[in-house]
């Protein structure tokens, strides 16, 4: 036990003198300033895009450099037919020539969409001019992608790339290739600062590690307190999922146990599983009953970060009708509500919600920020419960009173 003493307070001791040295750092990135950091439509995607095709005298070579990265070896780069484009088709990034076609999908928070890959492949496939496609799955550390956005696309025709390794490295060469253009160079290095922020790399790491090498006792330290912090992440998320679920049934609400759907500790501890990486599990509830069998469910879930909004029941079973004609008006009532409480409402259109929304705070469980280490505290972390049980049963109770579903009940 002294010596895990001993390696936490040498590490304690690295940390705070980096950051007494950041206090005396200028504090500027542009990208930081303009946009949210994690934006991946509008901050990630449209920079990779600008850089790929809209940079003269550079494009060319970082078109060339990010291919190298990708290993995406076989596709063919003809300058005269090359086309670069962003959100075509709904597509991330898109790149292609005459016969051979690149998709990008890129995730850093967002959630998977329904058979997403499977979509955009079929797609692309369909325009019947392009004998090759390669579909690239873009995360912050090469996550593989959820069996909900893989569909039946088979897994050997995706390939997952990472900010982390691949887009860090090929940042990297532009950052060389650009020496002579200092306006570009620096914006390239500031886009750098952000994804090492993003994938959780410290400046102070190098020495963290030259500290752990130093000798075989400190790097078995290190793998005990390694695990020890993974099992620890299990431990708060668990934690999390009882508060809740704790908190709602203080106000009459009892959760349905769906197999599929509710947490349990196993679905837990795969979430940490890089090679499981299990998600879409949570609490589910029954809320309103409707005619034809349906019911009006509510549902907290986790993708990476929590969030929660309503859906349909149908005799039990949660179903895939929310995109169905017949329920428009309850969806845009749904909306409404959440809306009208302040909540943000990401667009969607997706058949397994009306409308979801993110509990306030927001919650990470990848990340696990500042925020999530708070749940260390019971104190802490059941008030932080009780305010989001608080918010979902103020929704729910507006719904229930709401013109739409009473036109709809039995």
């Amino acid at each position: 036990m002294n010596e895990i003493k001993n390696i936490f307070n040498t590490i304690k001791i690295i940390k705070e003198k980096y950051e007494i040295a950041n206090e005396f750092k200028p504090q500027f990135n542009i990208f930081s300033i303009l946009r949210n950091e994690s934006d991946e439509v509008n901050l990630h995607s449209k920079f990779i895009y600008e850089l790929l095709g809209s940079i003269p005298h550079y494009s060319d070579k970082f078109l060339d450099s990010f291919l190298t990265t990708i290993e995406c070896d076989n596709f063919l780069k003809d300058e005269e037919t090359i086309k670069i484009k962003r959100e075509y088709k709904n597509i991330d990034l898109f790149i292609a020539n005459e016969d051979q076609a690149i998709i990008i999908e890129n995730k850093i928070w967002a959630d998977d969409g329904d058979k997403q890959l499977e979509n955009y492949y079929n797609k692309i496939k369909k325009e019947c001019k392009y004998k090759d496609i390669f579909v690239y799955y873009l995360t912050l550390d090469g996550k593989a992608p959820s069996k909900q956005s893989q569909g039946k696309l088979e897994s050997h025709l995706i390939k997952c790339i990472s900010y982390e390794n691949h887009i860090s490295k090929w940042i990297k060469k532009c950052v060389k290739e650009s020496v002579v253009a200092p306006n570009l160079r620096e914006t390239l290095i500031q886009y750098l600062e952000v994804i090492d922020k993003l994938s959780g790399k410290d400046k102070n790491m190098d020495e963290v590690t030259k500290y752990i090498c130093q000798s075989n006792d400190n790097l078995e330290l290190a793998k005990i307190i390694s695990n020890g912090f993974i099992n620890a992440q299990k431990n708060i998320q668990l934690k999390f999922w009882k508060s809740l679920e704790k908190n709602l049934k203080s106000s009459d609400m009892n959760p349905l146990y769906l197999k599929e759907w509710s947490y349990t500790e196993k679905k837990v501890h795969d979430f940490y599983d890089k090679k499981k990486n299990n998600t879409y599990y949570g609490l589910i509830y029954e809320v309103i009953e409707l005619r034809d069998g349906y019911s009006i469910s509510l549902y907290v879930e986790v993708c990476w970060r929590v969030y929660w909004g309503f859906g349909l029941l149908k005799d039990k079973k949660r179903v895939k009708s929310c995109n169905d004609l017949k329920f428009e008006n309850f969806r845009k009532e749904v909306e409404n509500i959440l809306k009208n409480m302040n909540k943000g409402v990401p667009d969607t259109n997706n058949d397994w919600w009306m409308a979801t929304t993110y509990p306030t705070p927001k919650i990470n469980f990848r990340e696990f920020s500042e925020n999530i280490q708070n749940f260390c505290d019971d104190g802490y972390l059941h008030t932080i419960t009780k305010k989001i049980a608080r918010e979902i049963v103020k929704a729910k109770d507006i719904l229930r009173k709401s013109n739409e579903v009473k036109n709809m009940l039995i």
